[in-house]
């Protein structure tokens, strides 16, 4: 059962009564649960809550939010209110919601960071966007082939308790005789869907990121890989529909009533004017048959059963032939 529309009203009363008490409030919910919360409340009344939110539990919050609520903080929020959010990321994290500003206007921001996670945003903003290079992070056990068994788990017992996972661990020496030898790896530069089909493919909790000298830079762990595909579905789904994959759909963001109504029209009018062109055409086919229309009339009866069966094969057919690319199941030669 979802809570934020049970919660959605006591939070606006709090907010616009006692807003200082938002914080303590608020602590025990789940990121994912306060973003859905977020996502129920008008504009003005979600800035304010933002405002009163803990560093952490704001960064983590804009992570799961909207595109509607993560454009209300980077736009309306004092850069001295996201930095620290920020900051409490992961480097991967704070990358992604940097990477929703204009290039320009990511600079104050870093610059109000702390040195360290604004270098390692820095870092992971210089790869593409459609690269294995935004998705890893540097926030992992690095452990060496000549220590034995006792000395790495005293060494996991002191690792950063940030790190993103430890179900896998890397060395950069030769691998010992209890260690995997065949790495299976990714670039910086390798495609996000390749990253995917390798996850996948292998049942990967996290896929190491090496260099051009085979020395690992960071990892991407699973949750990153299901985010990567939910937006692929999305932008799937609206290429299937005939809708741009411009902004502000091209990072998967389908925040319909959060989107203006001239983003709406631009990302459509396209291929809806080129649809209206190619119907003409029904038209001139018809004009043709006249004269057989006019002496059996019946047989315009069934002119709306041979459109409408026309373009039910036809949306079938492109479903199942996107599915088969996207599955590498037909691949194009």
């Amino acid at each position: 059962m979802k809570i934020a529309p049970l919660l959605a009203t006591d939070v606006v009363e709090i907010a616009r009564h006692d807003p200082q008490s938002l914080r303590e409030g608020l602590a025990p919910l789940h990121a994912a649960d306060l973003a859905e919360l977020l996502g129920e409340i008008e504009r003005e009344d979600r800035v304010t809550i933002m405002q009163h939110l803990a560093p952490q539990q704001l960064g983590e919050t804009l992570v799961h939010a909207s595109a509607e609520t993560l454009k209300l903080a980077l736009t309306r929020l004092p850069i001295g209110t996201i930095a620290p959010a920020l900051d409490a990321l992961e480097p991967d994290d704070a990358a992604a919601l940097l990477s929703y500003l204009p290039e320009e206007r990511r600079a104050p921001f870093l610059a109000a960071m702390s040195a360290g996670h604004a270098l390692a945003a820095r870092n992971l903003l210089r790869y593409g966007e459609q690269t294995a290079g935004r998705l890893m992070t540097d926030k992992f056990v690095r452990i060496r082939a000549t220590w034995n068994v006792a000395q790495t788990f005293e060494h996991l017992r002191h690792a950063d308790p940030s790190v993103a996972t430890v179900a896998d661990l890397y060395a950069n020496a030769r691998i010992s005789s209890i260690m995997t030898a065949d790495v299976v790896s990714v670039t910086p530069e390798t495609d996000q869907g390749e990253v995917a089909r390798i996850v996948a493919k292998y049942g990967f909790s996290a896929l190491p990121v090496v260099d051009t000298s085979d020395r690992i830079i960071g990892v991407i762990t699973a949750d990153d890989v299901i985010d990567l595909l939910v937006t692929r579905e999305t932008q799937a789904a609206l290429r299937m529909g005939g809708v741009s994959a411009e902004e502000p759909w091209s990072r998967g963001v389908l925040d319909y009533f959060g989107t203006s109504i001239f983003r709406v029209v631009r990302s459509r009018i396209g291929w809806l004017l080129l649809l209206f062109v190619a119907e003409t055409f029904t038209g001139s086919v018809l004009r043709h048959f006249e004269g057989e229309l006019a002496k059996v009339v019946a047989l315009s009866f069934f002119i709306p059963l041979i459109i409408g069966t026309g373009g039910n094969a036809g949306s079938q057919t492109v479903s199942t032939i996107i599915r088969a690319l996207a599955l590498e199941q037909v691949r194009v030669r």
